[in-house]
């Protein structure tokens, strides 16, 4: 969702609330804050599909589970596989190109 789009709804959802409390509605009120909180799942959401790295070229078996990362090579005689953005490396029983 764009950026544009969740500062409308947080800005729709805070007229609801204004309108609610001078109007003493209060079921207005609690709408303009359902619509606040949605718009602020939306854009926790952009930020997290926007921070996290898409281009998973990787799999890899670890502890019989098989995972997508982005980068695997050897490393000393072990398999390593990590993700670029998290930094962290993880050893893993045997990798595969997708």
């Amino acid at each position: 969702m764009k950026l544009a789009y969740v500062i409308s709804f947080v800005a729709i959802g805070m007229l609801f609330n204004v309108f609610g409390m001078k109007l003493d509605r209060k079921w207005l009120s609690n709408l303009g804050c359902l619509v606040m909180i949605a718009a602020c799942v939306f854009m926790i959401a952009d930020i997290v599909i926007a921070v996290l790295p898409q281009n998973r070229q990787y799999q890899g078996l670890k502890d019989g589970e098989v995972r997508t990362y982005s980068v695997c090579y050897k490393e000393h005689r072990y398999n390593v596989c990590e993700m670029p953005l998290l930094k962290n490396k993880v050893f893993v029983d045997d990798f595969w190109k997708k």
